[in-house]
């Protein structure tokens, strides 16, 4: 039997933003569905619930972004990421290059599993939750030998290091290959 030969990856599509304009029309469509869905909740609940700051998209997967303080961008974000399959799929280095369009790549964003009493899990989305510029999540009530706080970021803390090339010789695993960005000058 032939061995088959490994399918080209597919170049990751820059997200672009929609316009107002198509945000509002489709705002507008979700609300009317819903209206009839919860005939309790007010337009104004209604709309709360489903507005959302931004809405970006590629061909993969639709980005929503709220912005959470009166600091809009540069402020506290939630964005929500779901591929246009509604499935559970969404690798890692896909959330990194989201989060580093939409926010920037010196941001940084925390992924939340909740107590089960906070538990939304309603339609395969991912949330991210990004920290203003110049913030960053830390580990609370740290200090040193001296008694004294010590602010550490959460997470690790050794600069960057990344590997596709080589397996780790370790764990003997190998690391997912790495994202390939088409150049956004490319017009298809």
């Amino acid at each position: 039997m032939a061995k088959k030969k490994p399918t080209k990856k597919k170049p990751w599509q820059p997200l672009k933003q929609d316009s107002p304009t198509v945000r509002k029309v489709m705002e507008d469509k979700l609300i009317a569905g819903l209206r009839s869905e919860f005939p309790d909740m007010s337009d104004d609940e209604i709309r709360c619930a489903v507005h959302k700051d931004e809405v970006w998209g590629n061909d993969r997967y639709t980005v929503s972004v709220t912005f959470k303080d009166n600091r809009k961008r540069e402020g506290y974000l939630e964005i929500g990421v779901h591929n246009h399959n509604r499935t559970t799929i969404v690798p890692w280095a896909h959330m990194q290059q989201i989060k580093n369009e939409v926010a920037g790549p010196e941001r940084e964003a925390v992924m939340i599993y909740p107590a089960e009493s906070r538990l939304v899990d309603t339609a395969n989305e991912y949330w991210i939750y990004v920290y203003p510029t110049g913030e960053f999540p830390r580990w609370e009530s740290i200090v040193d030998s001296d008694g004294n706080p010590v602010e550490v970021p959460l997470g690790m803390n050794q600069g960057r290091n990344v590997q596709y090339e080589d397996r780790n010789p370790m764990l003997r695993s190998k690391q997912s290959e790495q994202l390939i960005v088409s150049d956004q000058n490319e017009e298809a």
